[in-house]
């Protein structure tokens, strides 16, 4: 390989000796491989990275698509020839003998081997993209190289490189849930749901609680629900018109559509809210306090746990999705009985005996199917019938029978 030389600044951190430049995704796609390719692994010694997955391909659309895209830092590491690092002088007057050690030149002499210690799904990416789109080709990616030695030295050949990569995955800290609905600018659904708290008065103030957790402590007076409650209803309701998949939630929509999608989402709000009358009377008076026959230990209202609020969705989307009318489909859930003791919510997303919520995701798929039942969607009885008891057996021998659907007056 040709000799290549990049701009850089040198670092050091612990042991490690860095250097901090720019290549285009050009290079990068050309000259910087994976390990697998450049050594087969004999042994669980020698292997040092995660199979690359389907990520590359969501991260090439992304690329594509998203004008504002940007990485942060690939970590590149350098095998089988020492790269060299020559100082700059810098003449200036003002600093007539300004030496800086760390600014300069990384030459390479073509006689080194690159792969991706940590980037490897955007390297991936980085060659689909420029593929399909080669305007992407000269744009500029941030990259760290390091030194690696192939070799078994405990402190400096695969061990040592195997240790950097696994600290740069073991403390690199995902984006929180809650954090990714404050900030993602792509995202609809998340765009959606920060206008619709700034909008809708249920949501001011201690009425909606901001945690990173989806659950709400039985004593809380103040909250009706949790920003990301808020969120994963309005993910389930706009799937009932809209297309709501990973791939959605990666690319800026058009400002019409965000706007339907805005406005869909608000009637649902404003209407379970006018609907259900204790939510009614939230709305109607800031200041009111959830009484404990809403949320205690004891039990309460559906709605006012975060799992009666996506149960409630999922029947409505049902609903939309069979050709209901959204008037017709509030009114029907007006009707139910939401009280978590009574049947068919105990034993299903309410435990009597223990008196804590049961919330794992069949437990919410059940409450779902019931509750689209009960408002007189089509669904197999029998079929219903028989998951229903074995969910009750689960907790306690009983039989049980499912309610009478809702009537309207």
């Amino acid at each position: 390989m040709a000799s290549v030389a990049y701009p850089a600044v040198r670092g050091k951190m612990g042991d490690w000796t860095y250097y901090v430049t720019t290549m285009s995704m050009e290079e990068l796609s050309s000259m910087v491989q994976y390990a697998h390719q450049l050594y087969q692994p004999s042994s669980l010694n020698s292997i040092i990275q995660r199979d690359l997955s389907k990520r590359g391909v969501e991260i090439s659309e992304y690329l594509k698509r998203q004008p504002q895209r940007f990485f942060g830092s690939m970590i590149i590491a350098v095998a089988d020839g020492e790269p060299q690092f020559n100082s700059v002088k810098i003449v200036d007057p003002r600093l007539p003998h300004a030496q800086i050690d760390d600014l300069g030149l990384l030459t390479f002499d073509g006689t080194q081997k690159y792969f991706a210690l940590d980037g490897q799904h955007r390297l991936s990416a980085i060659g689909q993209a420029i593929a399909e789109k080669p305007s992407l080709k000269q744009e500029q990616v941030s990259v760290i190289f390091v030194k690696h030695r192939h070799d078994d030295h405990p402190k400096l050949g695969w061990s040592r490189t195997r240790r950097l990569f696994t600290t740069l995955n073991r403390y690199a800290k995902p984006i929180s849930k809650k954090d990714a609905i404050v900030m993602d600018e792509d995202d609809a659904v998340a765009i959606v749901t920060r206008n619709i708290i700034q909008e809708f008065s249920l949501f001011q103030g201690e009425r909606l609680l901001h945690s990173n957790s989806k659950s709400l402590h039985p004593k809380n007076s103040e909250a009706f629900t949790n920003i990301i409650t808020v969120y994963d209803v309005n993910e389930i309701i706009l799937k009932s018109k809209w297309g709501i998949n990973k791939s959605f939630k990666q690319s800026q929509r058009p400002i019409d559509e965000m706007e339907k999608m805005y406005a869909f989402v608000a009637r649902f709000w404003q209407s379970l809210a006018e609907s259900i009358e204790p939510v009614r009377e939230l709305l109607k008076n800031p200041e009111l306090s959830i009484s404990e026959s809403l949320r205690s230990r004891e039990g309460g209202h559906l709605l006012f746990r975060p799992i009666g609020l996506t149960t409630y969705a999922e029947a409505f989307k049902l609903a939309l999705i069979s050709g209901w009318a959204e008037k017709m489909t509030f009114e029907k859930l007006s009707r139910v009985n939401f009280d978590m003791t009574q049947a068919p919510w105990s034993g299903v997303v309410w435990h009597p005996g223990n008196r804590k919520m049961m919330a794992k995701g069949e437990n919410q798929k059940l409450a779902a199917r019931l509750l689209a039942y009960l408002i007189g969607i089509k669904e197999d009885k029998d079929s219903l019938l028989k998951d229903y008891r074995e969910m009750l057996s689960t907790e306690r021998k009983f039989r049980g029978k499912l309610p009478p659907v809702v009537r309207m007056k």
